[in-house]
Formats: C-alpha cells, structure tokens, sequence
C-alpha cells in the first residue's frame, strides 16, 4: 500500500489527541478521541473512516454528557433495528389462492395482479401474474379494472413476504399488497401508456 492510500484509508486523529472512551462490540466499536484537556473529541463508529461527531465543548462534563447521549442513541439505533427486523421476519397471513396487487407509476398509473399459488416455509411464498377485467373509462384517462384470476400471465415465481406489512417487492418500484377485491383505476390506454 502507498503512502497515499494509507493516508486516505486512516481515521483522522488530531495531535495530541488519545483514546478517552471505547464502547465495544455491544456499542458498535464506538471509540472517542479526546484532548489533553478533555474538551474536544471526534468520534468513531465500527469501520468507519469518517468521523460520527468531531465538536469542541467547554468542559469535561460536557464531553462525557456528549459521549453518553452517543452511547444512548447507538443503544436505541440497535433496539430499533432488531425490532423492526423481528417484524418483518414475523410469520405473514396470506393463503393459497389470494390475490395480491401493485399499483405504481410517476405521471401515469399501471396496476398489477398477482395470485398466491403455494406458500414455501414461513417468510416464502410463491406467486404468478395473473390478468385484468376493464370496466368503464373514467373521465381524466382512467380505466376501472379488477383482477381476472383466471387468467395467468407468465411463470410462477417465489418472493419473501414482508410479515410486518403482508406484502411483497415485486422490483425495485413496486411492492404487492393484499387485493380486497374492488376497483381500481389504472391510467387508460393512450392516456401515457
């Protein structure tokens, strides 16, 4: 490794500056740097190049107040996480046989039906496009439409089902939530489309 790519690959720590507080692995690796005169620090998180907070305080007590409401919002940040995860890993209620939907688009809407076909394990299901019934057209270029579930388009295909919100990402612009069955309105054809 160059010197330069030793340099920009290094934590900057100021001169004169030592290790004041480290939080360990429960803490994310946090680690303060402080002054002689303990005022100022510059703290780091895990792997982190860059500096989570660099501030200059008027005392000692002020630091460590500093320091404390760091520790106390990581400790949040982790509980928040394995919450939320624990959520979404929680065990979902679709069944066999339920139709799902998308709805998205920037300036014009495009409606999508998906129907469960198997579920594979807890967080596992697997699903197949399934087609449209057109009803009337709106006035403003919109279509009314619901599922056709006899009509499947495409291949089935196998997804995992948020359990916090019963629904699923389809891509990276679309997630498939549960369909109760009543119309929708899908921006008509030579309306954008």
């Amino acid at each position: 490794m160059t010197k330069f790519e030793e340099y920009i690959n290094a934590r900057f720590i100021p001169d004169g500056y030592e290790v004041y507080f480290e939080g360990g692995e429960s803490l994310k690796n946090l680690i303060v740097y402080a002054n002689k005169e303990k005022t100022s620090g510059i703290a780091y998180v895990g792997n982190s190049k860059k500096s989570r907070w660099y501030y200059r305080l008027k005392t000692t007590e002020k630091l460590d107040a500093f320091i404390k409401e760091t520790v106390e919002s990581i400790e949040s940040d982790i509980k928040w996480k394995a919450e939320r995860k624990a959520k979404r890993e929680s065990k979902h209620n679709l069944e066999v046989g339920d139709l799902l939907y998308t709805s998205w688009g920037y300036d014009e809407t495009h409606i999508e039906f998906y129907k469960v076909l198997k579920k594979l394990g807890k967080r596992k299901i697997e699903l197949v496009e399934v087609g449209k019934n057109y009803g009337s057209e709106l006035s403003g270029g919109y279509e009314k439409i619901t599922a056709n579930s006899g009509n499947v388009i495409g291949k089935p295909f196998t997804k995992i089902v948020n359990g916090e919100t019963n629904s699923v990402k389809i891509a990276s612009y679309s997630y498939a939530s549960k369909y109760n069955g009543h119309e929708l309105h899908e921006t008509a054809i030579g309306y954008g489309r």
